[in-house]
């Protein structure tokens, strides 16, 4: 039977959980439900999880507590949404929270095992340890590689970066590899200029994560700056 929350006009009083949700989604998705919804697939709902987050990420950014309940909604109905679509094959939503559940549970063995340690960069070393252990790596590649090829480049960088530990690099010594690039552009041509300005880029990153910055952010910021500059300016 249709869940007889889910009829208008909405009872103000009631509050919906979770298993409304995914009531709401096997509405959408069964017998008469939206055409829109039912045409949807696991590759087409990829760039609207993404822009969800994103927006999710925004509302913190601007510390804005009433639009992050919204977003953070709307990230949250992607899951379910995703999770329905992958039930006939794979796994359910149910399966997402005990795996989830598990994975930290498992990962946190100085809370719910016999590890015992000291301070936060500690727990970094135990969750990084656990990992290991449970995805098999072989070595510092298998673990690089791992990282998604669909985050973006700046993200993935900084990312990689970090757990080839570069963050121990000479920050001097990444300046002037980067200065280095800088000269070969200026030099360079088109064939050479592209490999020289993703080194540059790398450099950078490698930089503002010894500096701790997140160069993601960091990137934010500078174009909010920059777009904040034509706010007075009518003609384009």
């Amino acid at each position: 039977m249709e869940n007889q929350k889910l009829k208008l006009p909405l009872d103000e009083n009631i509050r919906f959980g979770l298993s409304d949700l995914d009531d709401l989604l096997g509405i959408l998705l069964g017998e008469g439900g939206c055409p829109w919804d039912k045409e949807q697939t696991l590759e087409s709902l990829k760039k609207y999880l993404l822009e969800e987050c994103y927006e999710a990420a925004e509302a913190i950014e601007n510390n804005d507590m009433g639009n992050l309940c919204e977003e953070l909604g709307d990230v949250l109905f992607q899951l379910v949404f995703i999770s329905r679509l992958a039930e006939n094959n794979s796994f359910s939503m149910g399966d997402v929270i005990d795996r989830v559940c598990r994975k930290m549970v498992s990962r946190h063995t100085h809370i719910f095992g016999d590890e015992t340690i000291t301070d936060s960069k500690a727990v970094e070393a135990v969750w990084e340890k656990n990992k290991k252990k449970e995805k098999e790596y072989k070595s510092l590649y298998d673990k690089l590689n791992s990282i998604p090829v669909g985050m973006p480049a700046l993200m993935r960088a900084e990312k990689v970066l970090g757990k080839a530990q570069e963050k121990n690099a000479d920050r001097d010594e990444c300046i002037n590899q980067a200065i280095n690039y800088l000269e070969s552009i200026r030099n360079g041509n088109n064939e050479t200029n592209m490999e020289d300005i993703g080194n540059l880029l790398l450099s950078v990153t490698n930089i503002s994560l010894q500096m701790q910055i997140n160069a993601e952010f960091a990137l934010t910021n500078a174009l909010k700056t920059y777009i904040n500059k034509f706010e007075n300016i009518e003609d384009y």
